[in-house]
C-alpha cells in the first residue's frame, strides 16, 4: 500500500512540473533585425544628389565645386542655357571639386549640375546653378603713380576697359598734377589681353604712351609698368566694384 501511495505522489509531482513548463512565457523574443535590414537596403541604393553646388566664373572659364562624401565619385553636367539634364547635358566624368571648364564663351549663359556615383548607380542631379563667364578686363579701373624724379608730379588714371577675343578697347582720363596744377586729359585705349598679361596703348596724352602689366591673383588688380617719355613708372590699376 505504501508503494502505491508513493508512486501516486511522484506522478502528481511530474504533472505539476510539466504544467509549469507549458505556461512559461519568459523566454526572449527573436532579435529585431529591422534596422539591419534597413541599413543593408540603403547600402544597395545609389547615393543622394550632391549638395552645396557653387560656380565661380572667370575669363572664358568656370570653376565648379560641391560638398563631397567619402567613397563616392562625381560627374558634372553642363549645357548652354538656363537648364541642364543628364540627357541633354555635356558630361565630365570622375571629377573632383573645383573642377575647371575652360574655353567657355564670355558673357554666355551656362547651367551646371552634379551627380554622385557608387557601386549601385548614379544619383539624381543636384540643384542646378546658372552662371556666365566674364572677362576680368571688363570694367572700370583706377590708379595713381608718382614720377620718381619729381615727387610733386603724379598721374591718376580712370579707365573704362572692354575685352573681346583678347582685344582691349576703352577710354578714360589722365589727371596730371604738375607744377601744382591739375589737368585732365581724355585718352583712348587699345591693347591685347592674353591671360594673365595685358598690354595697353594710350592715345591722346603725349607724355604717356602705354602700360604693360598682368592681372594679380586677386583678379582685382592690374600690376605693371607705365611708359612715359621720361622713362618707366610702376603703376597698379585697381578694378572698381
Amino acid at each position: 500500500m505504501k508503494k502505491i501511495f508513493f508512486a501516486f505522489i511522484v506522478l502528481i509531482t511530474f504533472a505539476m512540473i510539466a504544467g509549469c513548463s507549458k505556461n512559461d512565457t519568459t523566454s526572449n523574443p527573436p532579435a529585431d533585425t529591422t534596422n539591419n535590414n534597413n541599413n543593408n537596403n540603403n547600402q544597395n541604393l545609389p547615393p543622394s544628389a550632391p549638395t552645396g553646388i557653387k560656380c565661380i566664373s572667370g575669363d572664358t572659364r568656370i570653376s565648379v565645386r560641391w560638398d563631397t562624401l567619402q567613397g563616392l565619385t562625381y560627374n558634372v553636367y553642363y549645357q548652354p542655357g538656363s537648364t541642364v539634364t543628364k540627357t541633354t547635358g555635356i558630361k565630365a566624368e570622375n571629377t573632383l571639386p573645383d573642377y575647371v571648364f575652360t574655353n567657355m564663351k564670355n558673357d554666355s549663359v551656362y547651367t551646371f549640375a552634379v551627380s554622385a556615383l557608387n557601386q549601385y548607380g548614379e544619383s539624381d542631379l543636384s540643384q542646378s546653378v546658372t552662371v556666365s563667364p566674364k572677362s576680368l578686363i571688363n570694367g572700370n579701373w583706377a590708379g595713381m603713380t608718382t614720377d620718381s624724379t619729381d615727387t610733386l608730379k603724379f598721374y591718376r588714371f580712370v579707365l573704362d576697359l572692354r575685352e573681346s577675343s583678347q582685344a582691349i578697347t576703352g577710354s578714360g582720363s589722365v589727371f596730371s598734377f604738375i607744377n601744382k596744377k591739375i589737368t585732365e586729359t581724355k585718352i583712348t585705349v587699345t591693347g591685347i589681353y592674353q591671360q594673365p598679361a595685358a598690354v595697353l596703348t594710350f592715345s591722346g596724352y603725349g607724355d604717356i604712351t602705354g602700360f604693360a602689366g598682368s592681372i594679380a591673383v586677386s583678379n582685382m588688380n592690374l600690376v605693371g609698368t607705365l611708359t612715359t617719355k621720361n622713362g618707366k613708372l610702376p603703376l597698379v590699376l585697381v578694378k572698381k566694384q
